[in-house]
């Protein structure tokens, strides 16, 4: 680890002191706890000076997201490309993980509205008390997001807990967990249109917007990381295949991910 990077990351962040040493302490733990028990493991409380907090687990994936979104800002080029309006915006966030998206949207936009989907329980424990005092209203759903709706099962890839992948087929000792279409998603909140929808899936972005044409004119703007196999240039093709048009506004590579945004022409 690159202590030095690590200081200038914190130097220009807006966290408080108590916050970056507090961030400081989970992201040497990540190492250092990997492999001590959950139940064990100390949480960490970043601050910042406009008030916002997130809780972050010891020895987890929980300060490398936190690193990627905040430090390195790795979404920042992709929504201020976006451009949206001030209106309450409805956004729909598919791999919610820990909740830092949402506290990122809260933090760049006037009280949105978050439909937040994240298929495994400990994330969801963290992603409910890190949203629970935000200036937006969050709804939190317990599943899966997929190409159709059924059951599946969380498949550990190796990433931690932001790397939890969709298994269509069971695994012994896994219990089974809902998978929900977008348009199930959206008709269970009750709504007609996503201004932002973002989708960091591990993989299962293939299914999703392999089958998109029946709710893709819905959505106004995306954010989605692309893993592995699926190309920019599959994804465009299927984002398109209704005939509706995206402008590419950001992209961003990093390792077999990319990072883009597109807006509704």
């Amino acid at each position: 680890m690159n202590w030095k990077l690590e200081a200038r990351l914190l130097a220009a962040s807006d966290l408080t002191m108590r916050g970056k040493a507090a961030y400081a302490a989970a992201r040497w733990s990540v190492t250092r706890w990997a492999n001590v028990d959950s139940s064990r493991r100390k949480r960490y409380t970043a601050k910042w000076k406009s008030g916002e907090k997130v809780i972050l687990r010891g020895g987890t994936s929980d300060v490398l997201v936190f690193r990627e979104l905040f430090l390195q800002n790795c979404y920042r080029g992709a929504i201020e490309a976006i451009r949206l309006t001030d209106a309450r915006l409805r956004i729909l966030d598919c791999g919610a993980n820990i909740g830092l998206f949402a506290v990122f949207c809260a933090r760049s936009f006037v009280s949105p509205s978050l439909v937040c989907v994240e298929p495994d329980t400990g994330n969801i424990e963290m992603l409910e008390k890190n949203v629970a005092k935000l200036r937006a209203e969050v709804t939190t759903v317990p599943a899966f997001v997929g190409g159709c709706n059924g059951v599946g099962y969380l498949r550990d890839c190796g990433a931690g807990e932001w790397g939890f992948e969709l298994s269509r087929k069971p695994i012994a000792g896994v219990r089974s967990t809902s998978v929900l279409d977008i348009p199930s998603l959206m008709k269970l909140v009750g709504w007609k249109n996503i201004d932002l929808l973002k989708v960091d899936i591990e993989g299962s972005e293939v299914e999703v917007f392999a089958n998109s044409e029946s709710w893709i004119d819905s959505v106004n703007s995306m954010i989605v990381e692309i893993h592995g196999g699926y190309s920019m240039d599959r994804f465009i093709g299927d984002i398109s295949r209704s005939g509706r048009r995206w402008k590419l506004n950001h992209k961003t590579t990093y390792g077999d991910q990319t990072v883009c945004s597109v807006t509704r022409i």
